[in-house]
């Protein structure tokens, strides 16, 4: 049993080392952790660290994706905290991953409300990383109300703002992030160049290419715009041999990949490709509308929807839950397929 005098240092050392943990992307360690700054700060009186050590243990159990209710019911439980004993960057946080969490279901105007509420906390932002991050919700929150102009502003000053950081980290999600909306809305050029200056970092540190797989799925893409089937398989067989540490690392393997294939005219690798996701793991509303994209292509190819996509893409394009774009691109999926079907161009 610690002494008296030592349970405050114990308290942030458990914090601390939770947050370490999500740097260096060990959510289990770091939910460990922040249980054990959560358990120590219960039995004292210091609210706002009670509250930032919610807050962790909240990200914590995102990044470990644990059910979205129980990541919900520990940052819903940090904001009133935080509230009530008036520390505004705890609230504040607990408002940004409340608004993530919303993001991730389609729900804009919840996320919208979250994001006026946090900003007109206080007066601009602690620091220049927390900036960047509510300029990612924004982002995020244009992406899904189909706002082009806002979507691209905001995309270039996350990237902008990341640079700025002295954390390479940042910039490489800031860059996953928005490289779909960049290649869509400002073309080839500014979507290669930002996925340029993510790969000369990971060329000067190995490290950071283990753990950022989805770059090279996203250079996959980008030679698929462009028209270079070939180019785009080796970008794709190159990420696909590191190892995926998120189910949605997992989600663009197999999409990408079925994508490649079919531009390089191999059906049967495509189909491989997309049955090699797991049929029974829950997908989040924007990686499900991805799956179903590279699924109705797929049937489109063949003339036969094996996956059944056609019939659970209605009820997702009904519930108005997806980005913009990646609905748009859903409908044409599906309005290709429903007119090529009878009509196969491969073999079953």
């Amino acid at each position: 049993e610690p002494s008296a005098a030592a349970r405050p240092l114990l308290r942030r050392v458990f914090d601390a080392k939770a947050r370490n943990a999500l740097r260096r992307q060990q959510p289990a360690q770091a939910e460990a952790c922040a249980r054990r700054a959560v358990a120590a700060f219960e039995t004292v009186s210091d609210q706002g660290g009670l509250a930032r050590a919610l807050v962790i243990l909240g990200v914590a159990t995102i990044h470990a994706e644990r059910p979205r209710a129980q990541s919900c019911e520990l940052l819903e439980r940090a904001r009133d905290i935080a509230r009530r004993c008036g520390h505004v960057p705890a609230q504040r946080a607990a408002l940004a991953n409340l608004i993530k969490l919303a993001t991730d279901i389609g729900d804009a105007e919840g996320a919208k409300a979250m994001l006026d509420e946090a900003v007109a906390l206080m007066p601009g932002f602690e620091n220049r990383a927390t900036e960047q991050a509510f300029v990612g919700y924004a982002f995020h929150i244009h992406r899904m109300r189909g706002d082009d102009p806002a979507i691209l502003v905001a995309a270039r000053r996350m990237i902008e703002l990341a640079r700025g950081l002295d954390e390479r980290r940042l910039l490489l999600e800031a860059v996953e992030s928005t490289f779909d909306d960049l290649l869509r809305c400002s073309g080839v050029d500014e979507a290669g160049a930002a996925l340029d200056e993510a790969e000369a970092m990971m060329r000067d540190e190995p490290a950071l290419a283990q753990s950022h797989p989805d770059l090279g799925f996203k250079r996959a893409l980008w030679h698929l715009a462009r028209q270079e089937s070939a180019p785009a398989e080796a970008a794709w067989q190159s990420a696909a041999g590191l190892p995926g540490r998120r189910l949605y690392s997992e989600v663009l393997r197999a999409c990408v990949g079925a994508r490649c294939a079919l531009a390089c005219g191999d059906v049967p690798q495509a189909r491989q490709r997309l049955q090699a996701l797991d049929p029974q793991c829950e997908l989040l509303v924007e990686p499900l509308g991805d799956v179903l994209c590279a699924q109705l292509a797929l049937a489109a190819a063949v003339g036969h929807d094996e996956f059944d996509a056609a019939a659970r893409a209605q009820p997702l394009l009904a519930s108005g839950q997806l980005p913009q774009a990646l609905a748009a691109e859903l409908r044409e999926a599906l309005q290709r397929f429903t007119e090529g079907v009878g009509k196969p161009t491969g073999s079953h």
